[in-house]
């Protein structure tokens, strides 16, 4: 009885983690794609993309959060990078999620 107690309590955190980890996925995901497309519209730059990427990435779910754009004629990129809140010492718990949409142009 006394050795179920502290696996009991591992596999909690372990499932804790899991969901920080997923959640921060979510987030990460969305303010990449929020980001490329601010980025991707007409008359719109890297700047604005950055600025949008922090802003939807700062609910919380994400620390440490840079935001990468590459914007082509054709395509715009946006990376996320950011870090999960850690329960569990050495688990890894960076995040990175990129969104490509068609940049806006006047044909």
């Amino acid at each position: 009885m006394a050795l179920l107690f502290p696996l009991a309590v591992l596999v909690l955190l372990a499932t804790l983690q899991w969901s920080l980890l997923l959640w921060a996925e979510a987030v990460a995901l969305a303010a990449a794609q929020d980001s490329a497309r601010a980025a991707a519209a007409f008359g719109g730059s890297s700047d604005d993309g950055q600025r949008e990427g922090r802003r939807a990435a700062s609910g919380g779910a994400l620390t440490d959060v840079r935001v990468a754009i590459t914007r082509e004629p054709r395509w715009t990129t946006a990376v996320v990078t950011g870090r999960s809140v850690q329960l569990i010492p050495l688990v890894n718990v960076t995040v990175q999620q990129t969104a490509r949409v068609p940049t806006e142009r006047v044909r």
